[in-house]
């Protein structure tokens, strides 16, 4: 019993490091080097269901509440990714089993806009050298505009070093929508086009620059203000793709032709940002999730995977080091419920079962 207990670890550890946060990057060839304790770092003690040492490496990963059994929690998907569930931290676990908290603590109280035990913290993406991880976090997801169905508080980019533990704001709840047309954004006034929920900027992942050790970040955000082609249920705002230096200034948008939705990019080892995007328009499907692929500059913009396969979602897609790509493969996304399998495929092919 003990063995097919450690079995069932090692099968979780493995897909954890494949989809809660990617380890395989460019310019990559090596583990990272351990990440060092920092003063005040408070270590738990190890869980009663992990084996300690099955990898050599630590894992940053997001940790959800349970509610009980008789309770459902909120687990974003490809329809409803702006919809984590309150309370969802950033946490490292360590080769020995010893975790951490690493987002949000005390300290970062003055860096989200509203009281941390409200917040969720997702997205986790880990930087070339290891040293830095960029992720989302969602301010308040306990004071949720019921029409619009998401937060008035948002999300917003932030980069922690892992060394140090300190954490540092990347974006500040930027909006802006088209005011051409004489729209009145005014928040303060009644009756306006005000959208009455925050901006959500999720998604984040290093991308690679001439300063090996300042890349970066591409990201996905609703500052623009729109509405998929076709929304449905509490979709919410068109999710499009945007560049930003390391330290949050200079940011682009890239993603000019997202018309529904991009969801979480990833640079691949030849320098082309691959991402799911909600491909909706028209008579498509609703739940057509395809994978598309794009350089950092926002050029050379083509279709990768997912085409023709009607209803299944594509999404939280990874590289891994000899250049097949891992992908998970989600079925009615319009329903309560989800199978989910893993594929891989050549970079410049369809993907196929594995």
């Amino acid at each position: 019993m003990s063995s097919i207990r450690a079995f069932r670890v090692r099968i979780f550890l493995f897909l954890l490091s494949l989809f809660a946060l990617p380890l395989f990057v460019p310019q990559v060839n090596a583990m990272p080097l351990p990440i060092r304790d920092a003063q005040s770092v408070k270590r738990h003690s190890p869980s009663a269901i992990c084996a300690p040492n099955i990898v050599n490496y630590e894992i940053v990963y997001v940790r959800a509440p349970r509610r009980g059994n008789n309770e459902n929690t909120s687990w974003p998907d490809t329809t409803r990714p702006m919809n984590p569930e309150p309370g969802t931290q950033l946490r490292l676990l360590h080769p020995d089993c010893t975790d951490e908290l690493l987002f949000p603590r005390a300290q970062d109280a003055a860096i989200v806009d509203a009281a941390i035990a409200n917040g969720a913290a997702t997205d986790p993406n880990i930087s070339f050298d290891g040293r830095y991880v960029v992720f989302a976090y969602y301010h308040d997801e306990t004071d949720i505009n019921n029409q619009r169905g998401h937060s008035r508080k948002g999300a917003d980019i932030y980069r922690m070093d892992l060394e140090t533990r300190v954490a540092a704001r990347l974006t500040h709840q930027e909006f802006t929508p088209n005011t051409g047309n004489g729209a009145n954004f005014d928040c303060t006034q009644p009756y306006t086009n005000c959208p009455q929920i925050g901006v959500f900027n999720i998604g984040p992942a290093f991308v690679a620059t001439n300063d090996a050790a300042h890349p970066d970040v591409v990201f996905t955000s609703t500052r623009n203000n729109l509405l998929p082609p076709k929304p449905f249920g509490n979709a919410g705002h068109t999710l499009q793709l945007f560049r930003m230096d390391w330290n949050g200034k200079n940011v682009e948008q890239i993603g000019h032709l997202n018309l529904a939705r991009a969801l979480h990019p990833f640079q691949l080892l030849d320098g082309r940002l691959m991402f799911t995007s909600w491909e909706n328009q028209g008579a498509r499907d609703d739940r057509q999730f395809n994978l598309w692929t794009i350089r950092p500059d926002g050029t050379e913009w083509n279709s990768l995977s997912g085409f023709g396969e009607n209803a299944i979602g594509h999404h939280f897609a990874a590289q891994m080091p000899n250049g097949d790509i891992v992908v998970a493969n989600t079925g009615d996304n319009a329903g309560s419920s989800v199978a989910r399998s893993m594929r891989r495929c050549s970079s410049s092919r369809s993907c196929s079962a594995d």
